[in-house]
């Protein structure tokens, strides 16, 4: 707002009257005409943006969805080691839980720009404009218990637990050791144990449970934990969830089998080692977030993220192809219908920073890296009140590098540091194609609005060095292989303008300064495919001209 106030100053002081020419016929943004030779067209505008939201393949999801996901082994390695152990004990979908976050995020940006385009001829110009970007988030993070099956395992926070354990894992060992002496007894005398009749007909099931017994006793050393044995996992199943359950139904079954053959090392009350007795809490979830070792995040945490940074800077020409009103008296005299065309390019020297891969909750300020952008306008001007902009723009980034925490599902955000490595960008292509209506109600004010639809393809995204293959099968690859990002995406817009401007008057010989005083509001409103943020944007723009040197 600084700025706006101090270019009102300027173009009030240095502006002699009539400088502009008779350019009133413009719209609140972008379209067909350029500034006349010698002119310069000064812009400083300020905006808000208010991110409200998200589009999820066409869903409207709250912004922190990405964030509010079931903990589970895709995203929480240490789960990821639980399951894989239960799953060498049994087929089974229940997959270890912690339960589910829930994430609720505001995320802000502010934008002061400062732009300038000066007609080098009457049909050509240079345009320059540069933006300050400010970020801001704010996130507060909750746990929802709902549905988990595992919790911190009690060996870690109670002492002689682990000696409790041990003595459940040895009576699983004893009788698995009991039974294999009694199979090689029965196997050279039938008459050395009672039950030598039954484990000499049923010797393929008394070996598949020998095997099955020390399997399962390893497994719940390697799971709980037993003192002298292993310190077991650190997320272990909760007392009475279904994921103890299943434990329990292969106790039930090993100690049938071993009393059917006379080994009673297991009985009733040898149960299991001791499960989780509560899920884990708000402490132990913001230490996963930060922990650094194996089982965690390495994230910053979930609170508050603000940064500032000059961001992407564009530099362009724009070219007047045809226009039905070259001179000005013409301009003020439309009284049928009539077209302007113009193509610019642009080059976008790509600033700010990327969002940083440990803030899970961070806004990067610019782009980082450099871009080339096309574009055509087309003014259809039926009077001298009303006409149309028709804008068609199509831009390409620069292949980049940087680092990404590669999700394992498209949309998540809650994503582990193990899946954090170096990858080279290939952005794909965008188009977008506007159609912007206005109405000037007299010399001072113009009403106007606009429908905004942007689609682009898949970026492609490589390794650097290494290869990273994720447990649902997503992979990002080195060498000749590649990942397919969520880039794909589209998006529509629409925005509603009020400008207030001199330009008409000035040229009528009715005000001194040419300037433009534009508000704009803009959404978005919809998308299909891909996952896009639902952007809210209030602008205030100034836009005033000034001729150069003199000229």
């Amino acid at each position: 707002m600084r700025l706006l106030i101090l270019a009102a100053a300027l173009a009030a002081s240095t502006l002699p009257p009539r400088l502009a020419g008779a350019q009133h016929v413009l719209g609140a943004g972008q379209d067909a005409t350029t500034p006349r030779r010698g002119v310069l067209r000064t812009t400083v505008s300020g905006e808000n943006v208010l991110l409200r939201g998200r589009w999820a393949d066409g869903a409207a999801q709250e912004l922190g969805a990405g964030l509010s996901v079931p903990l589970g082994p895709n995203n929480v390695i240490a789960l990821g080691a639980l399951n894989g152990l239960v799953g060498g004990l049994v087929s089974t979908n229940l997959t270890p839980s912690l339960g589910s976050t829930k994430v609720d995020l505001r995320q802000r940006l502010a934008f002061t720009r400062l732009g300038f385009e000066y007609g080098v001829t009457d049909r050509l110009a240079l345009r320059v404009q540069a933006p300050f970007v400010r970020a801001r988030t704010e996130a507060l993070l909750r746990l929802n218990p709902e549905g988990a099956t595992a919790g911190l395992n009690p060996t870690l926070t109670g002492s002689g637990v682990a000696v409790g354990n041990r003595a459940v894992v040895d009576a699983y060992q004893n009788a698995v050791a009991s039974l294999t002496s009694r199979r090689d007894a029965c196997a050279g005398d039938p008459g050395a144990f009672p039950e030598c009749a039954t484990i000499n007909a049923e010797a393929a099931l008394v070996d598949a449970a020998i095997q099955r017994g020390a399997q399962f006793a390893t497994a719940l050393t390697n799971i709980y934990g037993a003192d002298g044995l292993g310190e077991g996992q650190r997320y272990v199943p909760i007392a009475g969830s279904g994921l103890e359950a299943l434990f329990v139904g292969i106790g039930d079954g090993l100690r049938t089998d071993f009393t059917r053959w006379g080994v009673n090392d297991v009985t009733a009350s040898t149960g299991l080692p001791l499960g989780a007795q509560t899920p884990v809490t708000a402490g132990e979830l913001a230490r996963l977030l930060a922990a650094e070792e194996g089982d965690g995040f390495a994230a910053r945490p979930l609170t508050r993220a603000a940064r500032q940074d000059l961001g992407d800077v564009d530099v362009g020409l724009t070219l007047t192809l045809f226009d039905a009103y070259p001179s000005d008296s013409a301009r003020r005299a439309i009284s049928g219908l009539g077209f302007r065309q113009s193509v610019a390019v642009t080059y976008r020297l790509g600033g700010g920073n990327f969002d940083l891969p440990d803030n899970l909750i961070d806004l990067g300020t610019g782009s980082g890296h450099d871009a080339i952008a096309l574009h055509s306008y087309t003014d259809v001007l039926l009077n001298d009140r009303f006409w149309a902009t028709v804008t068609v723009a199509w831009a390409l980034g620069a292949a980049h590098e940087r680092v990404l925490r590669i999700p394992t599902r498209q949309g998540d955000d809650l994503i582990p540091v193990q899946r954090q490595l170096p990858v080279r960008i290939t952005p794909a292509s965008m188009l977008e194609l506007r159609l912007a209506p206005r109405y000037r109600l007299n010399d001072y004010f113009t009403f106007g609005g606009e429908w905004r639809f942007r689609t682009r393809g898949e970026d492609e995204v490589r390794a650097i060095g290494s290869s990273l293959v994720a447990p649902a099968g997503l992979t990002v690859p080195s060498g000749d292989g590649a990942m397919q990002t969520p880039s794909n995406s589209n998006e529509h817009r629409w925005a509603w303008h009020v400008v207030y401007t001199t330009l008409g008057a000035e040229s009528r010989g009715r005000a001194r300064l040419p300037l433009e005083l534009v508000y704009t509001h803009e959404q978005s409103v919809g998308s299909t495919r891909g996952i896009v943020p639902r952007r809210w944007e209030d602008r205030v723009a100034l836009r005033f001209y000034t001729r150069l040197f003199g000229r």
